[in-house]
């Protein structure tokens, strides 16, 4: 998950851009719907990448889905994604942009509109065909992504990166040096 919560996001974006080329390709006219109304993948997965879903989709499901994310891995992220708006293709393209924002956003949270059995099938089903159209993965994780110390290390950040300011230590030793170095050169002459 590391890659996620880094500046800039990149794991995010790689998974956003994923899920639009998933929908683009296995439901174009849900993506076209989608589009005309700019609901964009950045309104609606952030809450679903970053937290797996929780909150944004009943408790009992949710627990199902990081179940089935600890066995099969980051994939179920947006195999879950494309599982949910296409079991409700057919609501959401009924909707406008209030609609369905609230919907996705609100909504399936209190109710998915399915039984969590049911659900489970057809995220099974959907990975399976994301497996054989070769989209069930994003493309591989750039250099951006990895972090930069072992798993556990910690750096302590400097006080400048912590305040935003420079040490009172570094500023009285750069006004001392100032000092030292007038006097110096007032002495040459």
């Amino acid at each position: 998950m590391h890659g996620f919560f880094i500046p800039g996001f990149p794991k995010l974006m790689r998974f956003q851009d994923h899920h639009d080329k998933i929908l683009k390709k296995l439901s174009p006219r849900l993506k076209k719907h989608l589009d005309r109304n700019e609901i964009f993948a950045s309104l609606y997965t952030l809450k679903w990448f970053f937290q797996c879903f929780l909150d944004r989709t009943p408790f009992p499901l949710t627990l199902r889905i990081w179940d089935i994310y600890i066995l099969e891995g980051e994939r179920v992220l947006t195999c879950m994604a494309f599982t949910t708006l296409r079991i409700h293709k057919h609501e959401l393209k009924k909707m406008d942009m209030d609609g369905i924002v609230r919907f996705l956003q609100e909504k399936l949270a209190q109710n998915f509109g399915f039984d969590d059995d049911l659900v489970i099938e057809q995220l099974k089903i959907n990975m399976g065909e994301l497996k054989r159209s070769g989209l069930d993965l994003p493309p591989a994780a750039g250099p951006e992504e990895t972090p930069k110390l072992p798993f556990g290390l910690k750096v302590k950040p400097t006080f400048a990166q912590e305040t935003g300011l420079r040490s009172p230590v570094a500023v009285k030793s750069s006004e001392g040096d100032k000092k030292k170095k007038s006097f110096r050169g007032s002495k040459r002459k």
